[in-house]
């Protein structure tokens, strides 16, 4: 059995997650988080107080189920490398992004990393810019775009995934509760 990352970013879940799903699957699973310094710099205390619950959150669901989540801090392109090579990584999952920002960080990655990486679109329906005009544009008008759109085939259902975790220590403390802020110490 292979080793792999599951690399979570928007997609906060493990139920309805195709990316994990297909993880789960043939892999002992290291769930990983990756606190970019820039993620949430220039939001607000309750921004950041509601991100961190639900970093929280997933991390007590992935406890429930045998797992732990790990919370790593710094820029992805340096700490998914040295993550991925302290571990013994053989593959890496995540769900695809199109920010201009992470398809930027994604493709430096699948340059610099040595291992297989699977992507998997989970954020619409239907990826974007696959349901476009006859001319192979975007629609600019709602109803030819819907009238479009609903003669896709409806994405496969997700069957509930059972991973097979690394060894953890189920007593060690949660860290991802140390990174969520407290209004007292923002004067509130």
């Amino acid at each position: 059995m292979t080793t792999a990352l599951f690399w979570f970013r928007k997609d906060l879940r493990l139920k309805d997650n195709l990316a994990w799903a297909k993880a789960c699957e043939a892999h002992r699973i290291h769930p990983v988080f990756v606190l970019e310094p820039d993620l949430i710099s220039n939001a607000g205390l309750y921004r950041r107080q509601q991100f961190f619950l639900n970093i929280s959150a997933l991390g007590s669901e992935i406890k429930s189920i045998g797992g732990k989540l790990s919370v790593i801090q710094g820029p992805a392109k340096d700490v998914l490398p040295r993550y991925i090579r302290e571990n013994n990584i053989d593959h890496i999952y995540f769900n695809a992004d199109t920010t201009p920002f992470s398809r930027q960080r994604d493709e430096k990655l699948a340059k610099d990393l040595s291992i297989p990486i699977n992507t998997f679109w989970s954020g619409l329906v239907h990826p974007p810019k696959t349901v476009l005009t006859q001319k192979g544009e975007i629609s600019k008008v709602f109803t030819p775009f819907y009238k479009k759109w609903v003669t896709f085939p409806a994405p496969p259902s997700i069957q509930e995934s059972r991973p097979t975790f690394v060894d953890v220590q189920q007593n060690t403390r949660d860290e991802t509760q140390d990174l969520i802020p407290s209004t007292s110490n923002e004067g509130y």
